[in-house]
């Protein structure tokens, strides 16, 4: 049955996730789809019972793997359980969408390498003014006892609160998305691979983006220190 049959495709190494669409959720979706169809819904209503079998959503690791899965319900064991198989006449689509995934991809990676940094510039130079700006108090602590740690140490924590704000910053940049385009930001968030962790983690991403300014201010005030701070 259905249920055997998702069990053998979770051992495929191409499957990512499978989907168990019964046929009272199918109904749902469907009167939802067409609610506005009164058409659809009259002829609905006259069938009287429900139409629709369950199914199953299958998402590959690649448009390439959806090809084994299909010939694996059109020529396996199940072939005479399955209906409908969609991928033939989606292929172009589910190849055009992968292309499209791919570029999504390369171009978040590269758009997250120039915002790191921007952010390491920006820091690396606000410590700079800041050092600069403050020459004459250093010189003064210096004369009456300051220590190397008790110089640095605002500098250092001015890096770290600029990066806790930047972090902070990406953070509601993401989820500003996803309340204003919930379905667009979805998407995104689903070709980045991360659509289920930022929306049900919400906390722990945000721990992660601010954790992540943190380290990032730090480091980049601590290089700041060492060139521009002459002690």
């Amino acid at each position: 049955d259905i249920f055997k049959a998702k069990e053998k495709l979770e051992n495929f190494p191409e499957v990512e996730e499978i989907d168990y669409i019964s046929r009272e959720k199918a109904l749902e979706a469907f009167k939802e789809k067409h609610k506005n169809d009164p058409q659809i819904m009259d002829a609905l209503n006259e069938i009287g019972n429900n139409p629709l079998p369950a199914s199953l959503n299958v998402r590959a690791s690649s448009a390439q793997s959806y090809a084994a899965i299909s010939n694996f319900f059109e020529k396996g064991e199940f072939k005479n359980l399955v209906e409908k198989v969609n991928y033939r006449q989606n292929r172009l689509i589910i190849e055009k969408l992968f292309s499209i995934s791919a570029l999504i991809k390369k171009g978040g990676l590269a758009i997250s390498l120039f915002l790191i940094f921007i952010a390491v510039v920006v820091t690396l130079n606000t410590i700079r003014l800041a050092i600069y700006a403050k020459r004459k108090e250093i010189e003064i602590m210096k004369l009456v006892g300051a220590t190397d740690g008790f110089v640095r140490g605002p500098f250092l924590i001015q890096g770290i609160l600029l990066g806790l704000f930047a972090g902070f910053l990406s953070f509601m940049v993401f989820y500003g998305v996803d309340i204003l385009f919930p379905s667009e930001g979805s998407l995104i968030f689903a070709e980045l691979g991360f659509s289920n962790f930022f929306g049900k983690n919400i906390l722990l991403f945000l721990l992660i983006q601010i954790g992540g300014g943190i380290i990032l201010g730090a480091i980049s005030s601590l290089v700041a220190i060492q060139k521009y701070l002459k002690i």
